[in-house]
């Protein structure tokens, strides 16, 4: 279906079809401006270094709509731009959420391409773990080409740092800001951002070589007012995980139904929590991705000109991106994998290991409500003493002659042993009890896998956790120790598919 806009009820809607070939089309675009769309798969080469790159002209396309949409949202008002040249040295107009990855570098530089010279551009970088942050040792990184591509512009890195345990008043504060999302991922986002937008942290000399332990810095808060972020180029370009394990499992297909779905709820899940959080400083966040022409241009091209997932992270995930990039001279950016700010910037971690203990632990849990957790958990510590108390009852009233003839089932010659038992009943008849007194009479090993284990946040994470049990019962068994795997609760596990 082609990619077009219908007008409803006075206003412009966008249906996310994408179109399945090639083709010219000379149409009016949003702006009112009429363009040539150049969609065929045309290949120009590039020099990158010492080696020849080819760039396909569908990125050609793209970037040129990227640039337009940078310029639309960092325009300066002309009663802004008469200012005196003694006070617009010392104004900042725009600032970009930068972790130094592939979509704050092109958005970086596509500023630099679209904003007068005489303004600095501030690089806001958040990080939970100092120096030692991903997304810290990214960003500096980008700097320094950024510094090399465009030697003539001052741009100043800042550096927020924080730490989780301190921001008790503040994790409340944009609790209410994300609000109704109430997720630790959700949190930990706004988090992040909350603190990116007050730009309150510390800037480095220009040409300071980061390893050096002394290098000079200074505090530096960032005034100002437009914050260009980066959302939307991993739904539109197949830069999450989810999209890479969708096309492995339904092609491309299934691929394009994913991407179509997260365009589709991007303004619910992302924007408004994204928007309330960088607002509550009084900046204004601006998504160039976004841009109804660049969606329009996105959409025109098939997928595999987008993306190409058979091809490892870093090099066939939002391949038209890196191809942009390397059209701006980025080349060291264009070959960066993908990273969340939650992970890049280390709250992620430290989140888990302030409400969790762990990493494991927390993926365990999957991703709860932030707001209810600590209820939750103790509504579930008193479940779970009763649910102990009425299994040791239950326990007790097992007859001798019921545990003494499952217990020859378990011990009957291996040809005549069944493929599984199942145990049916209410809650509280001692099912579990009785799976323990057995495997505890045999002097089996026991693993229990649980509802909680195998839904997980993340696709493929509740199979890992199946594999790595089976395997566990495997290894046990060549080494002739007896293993019982007791799937608990397995009507959660595989509910019913019809009313029958």
């Amino acid at each position: 279906m082609d990619c077009r806009y219908e007008a409803e009820n006075g206003t412009t809607k966008l249906n996310f079809g994408r179109a399945p070939i090639f083709t010219y089309s000379h149409s009016k675009s949003l702006t009112g401006k009429h363009d040539t769309r150049l969609v065929n798969s045309d290949i120009v080469p590039i020099k990158s270094g010492s080696i020849q790159v080819s760039i396909s002209v569908p990125a050609q396309a793209v970037l040129i709509a990227l640039r337009e949409s940078v310029m639309r949202r960092s325009s300066l008002h002309t009663v802004f731009q008469a200012g005196r040249l003694d006070m617009r040295k010392e104004i900042v107009p725009v600032a970009v959420l930068f972790s130094g990855g592939l979509d704050s570098m092109i958005i970086a530089t596509l500023l630099h391409q679209c904003l007068d010279p005489s303004y600095d551009i501030d690089l806001l970088n958040v990080s939970f773990d100092g120096r030692s942050a991903p997304d810290r040792i990214s960003a500096r990184a980008g700097v320094n080409e950024l510094r090399r591509i465009a030697p003539s512009r001052k741009w100043k890195l800042v550096e927020i740092n924080a730490e989780l345990s301190t921001l008790i008043f503040e994790t409340k504060h944009v609790m209410s800001l994300i609000n109704p999302a109430n997720t630790y991922m959700d949190l930990n986002i706004g988090i992040a951002l909350w603190l990116a937008a007050g730009g309150d942290g510390w800037v480095y000399e220009e040409n300071t070589n980061y390893n050096d332990e002394d290098c000079r810095c200074i505090k530096y808060k960032s005034k100002a007012r437009i914050l260009l972020v980066g959302s939307g180029a991993d739904e539109q370009c197949a830069g999450y995980g989810r999209h890479r394990t969708k096309y492995r499992n339904g092609s491309w297909l299934a691929l394009n139904e994913e991407m179509k779905l997260d365009m589709q709820r991007i303004w619910k899940r992302n924007l408004g929590r994204d928007d309330r959080c960088i607002a509550d400083h009084g900046k204004e966040a601006r998504f160039p991705f976004l841009d109804e022409d660049v969606i329009r241009i996105l959409l025109g091209f098939p997928l595999w000109e987008v993306t190409n997932l058979d091809q490892p992270s870093g090099i066939g995930d939002k391949k038209i991106l890196r191809e942009v990039a390397e059209l701006l001279g980025l080349h060291e950016a264009a070959s960066l994998p993908k990273r969340a700010i939650q992970f890049g910037s280390r709250i992620a971690r430290e989140s888990n290991r302030k409400n969790y203990g762990s990493n494991r632990a927390a993926n365990q849990a999957s991703a709860g409500s932030a707001q209810h957790e600590q209820r939750q958990q103790q509504e579930g510590a008193m479940e779970s003493r009763r649910r102990h108390s009425r299994k040791r009852r239950r326990s007790h009233e097992l007859s001798e002659n019921s545990s003494s003839t499952l217990s020859s089932t378990l011990v009957k010659p291996k040809s005549s042993w069944p493929r599984g038992l199942l145990l049916y009943g209410p809650p509280g008849t001692g099912k579990t009890s009785l799976v323990r007194a057995v495997v505890r009479e045999c002097g089996a090993h026991l693993i229990v896998i649980s509802p909680h284990s195998v839904h997980q946040a993340h696709a493929g994470e509740g199979e890992k956790f199946l594999r790595e049990d089976f395997a566990e019962a495997s290894s046990l068994a060549l080494s002739s120790k007896p293993s019982v795997i007791f799937i608990d609760e397995i009507d959660a596990l595989c509910p019913r598919r019809d009313s029958r």
